[in-house]
């Protein structure tokens, strides 16, 4: 809990501060390099450490697609970057066939996704920065994510007792799960709320001022 409230407390203003106030190169920068840690991490969890060029080509393909969306580029980007890097886990595929660095066909499939296709959903996030009234839009997501995180947390440990997933996350509960989309609902209604009233409230002032 200490943790969470820490790391909340740092990085929450900051990411705050990336989407909704600085300039949208900032934000493309960000994702591109939060996409090439994912590809990293997700390839050296899942036991692909014994490849690094596998690692490499996941990697760069990640950095690149959230660059091609603040161009405009996605639909360009996105099918360029992942037949090249299929092309490119194959053949590595090829050359340690039957090697003690031999890559299961599983390991083809996970990098990538890492490497192409959780950096495209991460880039919406630019694709709603860029938008008409992006800054209000970009925190969407975000909000969702943390209030529905933090109500499944909080609904979990005060109420929770059946166990959701016990094999993939033992203390993720029913309950819990619950408690988050629940929460995580009432915050996107609230904020959906608090924009159009605002809007209201200021189309109102401009007449009368």
């Amino acid at each position: 809990m200490k943790n969470r409230l820490i790391v909340a407390g740092i990085f929450v203003p900051l990411m705050f501060i990336v989407l909704f106030f600085l300039p949208p190169y900032i934000l493309t920068g960000v994702v591109s390099i939060i996409s090439a840690i994912c590809a990293y991490e997700l390839l050296h969890a899942i036991g692909g450490k014994e490849n690094d060029r596998v690692r490499i080509y996941a990697t760069f393909s990640a950095a690149l697609i959230p660059i091609g969306a603040y161009f405009g580029l996605t639909s360009l980007v996105f099918p360029a970057v992942f037949l090249v890097l299929m092309c490119f886990l194959f053949m590595e595929a090829v050359f340690v066939f039957k090697t003690i660095k031999q890559i299961k066909f599983s390991q083809i499939l996970i990098a990538l996704f890492g490497g192409a296709l959780i950096p495209l959903m991460l880039s919406s996030l630019i694709d709603l920065k860029l938008m008409p009234e992006g800054r209000l839009l970009v925190l969407l997501p975000v909000i969702s994510a943390f209030l529905t995180d933090g109500g499944a947390y909080f609904t979990g440990m005060a109420v929770g007792k059946k166990k959701a997933f016990p094999l993939i996350s033992p203390k993720k509960t029913v309950e819990g799960c619950i408690g988050g989309l629940v929460t995580g609902t009432l915050a996107i209604l609230v904020y959906g709320v608090i924009l159009v009233f605002t809007r209201y409230v200021l189309v109102v002032l401009c007449v009368l001022f």
